[in-house]
């Protein structure tokens, strides 16, 4: 990669200035697919779409993406034909690209490794790795939905590199960044003891190491600790995850009381990353803005407001305090967007923040410049998430009739047709996805016309569907429509939790797949889980009626008369169809 470095040197640097100065170097357009920070960029002419993974030593394309370039993928040397992640090994090779585009700028012979043919999001080719971040000062502005290469001139060790605040930002020492990991290792403090963090952007969640965590004074079996399932990286072997309460977390001089920390049960040092007990995901950059000085082994930062890691609880948690702005240094960069793809990256920073109210906002700006299809459905996603079904159904009307077969729309409708009553209308809606699937479904089901209502041949249609397009942009939605077409025709419920499970860790603010899931419990007796789901929605929405209804049913079966009788009279209050949408499915106190 000294090829591309070069380039960049002596083709992006800026001229030198007697005063200190920020000479940009560029500037990455970042969309936020949940905590998944996405730039697109061009090898060899193909288009791709790339996690920006600062916990990457290296750049890396999947094999399927090598595979469009057709280019031939070489061998490493052995023993180093292998990369380690969080989740295991990986066999790699290599190729080299003729040209390599990134916001504006091509670069030639560019190297990237191949491996890790599943990444973890949908229609995602590779990852932009350290090779590449590291070459200069990196500012990570994600929720204004950009990351910013600055090459500092004429400026000494004491500057504050938090141009954007008044009184400048938070300062915390990194590690001198080295090869061949190039990792941004940074001093913090969890309970009081000294740690070391890796900040990655390719992680959607921070977490600090189970034995880490054992050392600071907080197990898995403690009281409270909740499990979350598996977590995974690149590699084959997923590993355990739970939330606990940590007295403090601090970076610099700002300290988090009671923070909600993931736990993970695997090691970071296998990764390259030595002596490192944490990870600081999407989720810390997030709610921070972060620039990373590694001209001066400094890392300064401001605080964006919400909570810094548990984002499911939504911004209204702990609003940003007031902030004074002031770009003090020449060259310093402008986070206001001024285009449709600003302010559709910056509303997507803000879903990722559960700040659906803000994201559609920004919404409603993009479909003023730009009223297409995909906008429309992006802001009726939004709506859904807010718990306004309403104009959600009017947003998804609106993308239909400007593009009739539009998928992820389709989907989308048919999915809020189904909860409201309308059966046919979402039968209607979902069978113009699933085509061949559907056609499927009905000849095995020829032999037996009973076996299968309409709404139950939609139902497994559509998980045949979702399996045959674990690739498609709309996977998040045909997953929501899986788990609600399950849950609603009641059959099948026990094989159906993973895949309503995978889609709440995708999106775990959207009441839509809590409701689902908690309905798939309901319905096969799970009380228990089903009041977990919708305790959860109803904590972020606490006036949503099927949730409230649901965890009524699931009291008065657990014995709580007096809760259950509440939340019914809640809900129908509410919803005063509800009862009798909820009675057609078979779904009564």
């Amino acid at each position: 990669m000294k090829r591309v470095w070069l380039f960049l040197a002596l083709i992006l640097a800026p001229a030198p200035a007697a005063a200190c100065t920020l000479g940009k170097l560029t500037e990455l357009p970042v969309t936020m697919e949940g905590l998944v920070p996405i730039v697109p960029a061009k090898v060899d002419g193909a288009d791709m779409r790339l996690i920006v993974d600062s916990g990457s030593f290296f750049s890396l394309l999947t094999p399927q993406a090598a595979g469009r370039t057709g280019l031939h993928v070489g061998s490493l040397p052995e023993g180093y034909d292998y990369i380690v992640g969080l989740a295991g090994m990986e066999r790699a090779g290599v190729v080299t690209a003729k040209d390599f585009t990134l916001a504006g700028n091509t670069f030639h012979r560019a190297d990237f490794l191949v491996a890790a043919p599943q990444l973890g999001a949908e229609g995602v080719d590779g990852l932009l790795g350290d090779n590449i971040l590291s070459f200069a000062d990196l500012e990570f502005d994600l929720a204004n939905g950009v990351i910013r290469l600055f090459k500092p001139i004429d400026c000494n060790r004491e500057v504050n590199f938090a141009y954007w605040a008044a009184s400048g930002g938070g300062v915390a020492d990194i590690l001198p960044s080295e090869r061949p990991s190039y990792k941004i290792i940074v001093k913090i403090k969890v309970n009081g003891h000294d740690l070391r963090a890796v900040l990655d952007s390719g992680a959607g969640r921070s977490f600090i190491t189970r034995a880490a965590a054992h050392e600071v004074g907080v197990s898995v079996t403690d009281s409270g600790v909740q499990a979350n399932g598996q977590g995974g990286g690149i590699g084959h072997h997923g590993y355990q995850t739970w939330t606990a309460r940590f007295d403090s977390f601090a970076i610099g001089d700002e300290v988090v009381k009671n923070a909600m920390l993931r736990i993970g049960d695997t090691d970071i040092s296998q990764t390259g990353a030595p002596d490192v007990e944490m990870l600081l995901g999407a989720d810390f950059l997030l709610s921070h803005r972060v620039y990373v000085a590694n001209s001066q082994h400094k890392l300064y930062f401001t605080y964006n407001g919400g909570p810094v890691f548990n984002l499911d609880q939504g911004v209204a948690a702990a609003p940003p305090p007031p902030t004074a702005p002031a770009p003090a240094l020449p060259g310093a960069a402008s986070e206001t967007p001024t285009d449709v793809d600003g302010f559709a990256r910056r509303a997507a920073a803000f879903d990722a923040r559960r700040d659906f109210a803000s994201a559609i906002a920004d919404d409603t700006r993009v479909i003023a410049l730009q009223p297409s299809a995909e906008h429309y459905v992006q802001r009726a996603i939004e709506y859904r998430r807010n718990d306004d079904p309403d104009a959600a159904l009017a947003d998804l009307d609106a993308a239909l009739k400007l593009e009739p077969a539009n998928a992820g729309a389709l989907l989308a409708r048919g999915v809020l047709r189904l909860q409201r009553g309308d059966q046919s209308g979402g039968i209607a809606d979902l069978s113009v996805v699933l085509g061949p699937s559907l056609d499927s479904v009905g000849a095995a089901a020829a032999n037996d016309p009973h076996a299968l209502s309409p709404l139950g041949r939609v139902a497994v249609a559509t998980g045949w569907w979702m399996g045959a397009h674990r690739d498609d942009r709309n996977l998040s939605e045909a997953m929501s429509a899986v788990c609600w077409t399950h849950a609603l025709w009641g059959k099948e419920l026990g094989m159906v939790i993973p895949d309503c499970t995978a889609a709440v860790q995708r999106s775990p603010g959207d009441g839509a797949l809590h409701n689902a899931r908690g309905l798939v419990y309901l319905r096969l007796g799970d009380y228990q889980g089903a009041m977990a789901d919708y305790d959860a929605e109803l904590s972020l929405h606490p006036k949503d009626a099927w949730s409230l209804f649901g965890r009524g049913i699931a009291e008065t079966n657990l014995g709580q008369a007096k809760e259950g009788q509440a939340d019914l009279a809640a809900a129908s209050a509410l919803e005063p169809a509800l009862p009798d949408i909820a009675k057609g499915y078979g779904i009564t106190p």
